[in-house]
This record gives structure tokens, sequence and C-alpha cells, in this order.
């Protein structure tokens, strides 16, 4: 696995450099950008659900910080049992976000491109979100490049 560092500008990606998004906005001419392709396309249902992901609810259990979505009492006490005396060990492997797995996409350069940034961009949003949350702990986050893709995890830096 490979740390993915970003940059202030979603990881170097401009969206109207994605092709689905860049080929309709040059289709309707000048001026429109990628806030009027959401604004075409999505629905308040969606801006809530992508808020959500980039500033989710956390939890903390047993000295654990948890993703809330992660969070199952029996599943947590399992890696507690398999990764004993390790709660940042047991933090990195459930508060995981495996971009494939929610994220309709192909295996093209395009699509891998905009992976890998949108990755970036919600480390950055967790690491705030834990920050504000949190202000007396500190935090690994993480946007990881695995062979199947992208994967954004953190853990408390004990």
């Amino acid at each position: 696995m490979d740390r993915m560092d970003g940059t202030d500008r979603m990881d170097g990606m401009d969206p109207m450099d994605y092709p689905e998004i860049g080929d309709w906005a040059r289709k309707l001419g000048e001026g429109v950008d990628s806030v009027d392709f959401l604004t075409r396309h999505g629905r308040l249902s969606h801006w809530l659900v992508v808020a959500h992901v980039l500033w989710p609810e956390f939890v903390e259990v047993d000295g654990c910080v948890l993703w809330s979505r992660v969070y199952e009492p029996a599943n947590l006490r399992e890696w507690q049992a398999r990764l004993p005396g390790r709660p940042a060990a047991v933090e990195r492997t459930l508060n995981q976000l495996m971009l494939w797995q929610v994220i309709d996409c192909r295996d093209t350069p395009e699509d891998n491109a905009a992976l890998a940034a949108l990755a970036a961009v919600i480390a950055r949003s967790w690491r705030a979100a834990l920050a504000e949350r949190f202000p007396d702990k500190r935090f690994d986050v993480e946007a990881v490049a695995t062979e199947d893709g992208p994967v954004v995890t953190f853990s408390t830096r004990r």
C-alpha cells in the first residue's frame, strides 16, 4: 500500500479534466464549470450524502475512535481479540473507506486519477473533522493506494 499525499487542489486534479464533466461543460459553452455540472445532475440527497462522507460522525468506544458507519460492537470485540493491546491497529482495520466499493467506476486512467484525488480530499476532510471532534487527540489519517484502489483510513496516534 502506498500513501497518497494531496495538495491544495484535489490532489492536482481539476474536475473539469474528468471527461464526463469537461465534455458536458464544453457542449454548453464558456463559463460553465463543475459546480454547474453538479447543479444539473445532483440532487439535494446527493449533496447531503457527500457532506456526510466528507464530515462523518465518530464514536469513541473501548479506547478506540471509530467512524460511526463501521462501528458494530461484536465486530469491534472480534478485532480487539485478534489484535490485543493494539487499538491503533484495530482502528486502522475498521476505519476504512474503500472507494472502489462505494463508487461506480471503471479501471481507466481517468477514473483511477479521479479516485486518488477524491481519496486525498476525503482524508483531509476526515483529518479536520477528527481534529474538531477530538481536540485533545492526534490522528494518522491516510489515503492509501492499494492494488484494488484507494482506501481512506485513520487511527489515533498513541
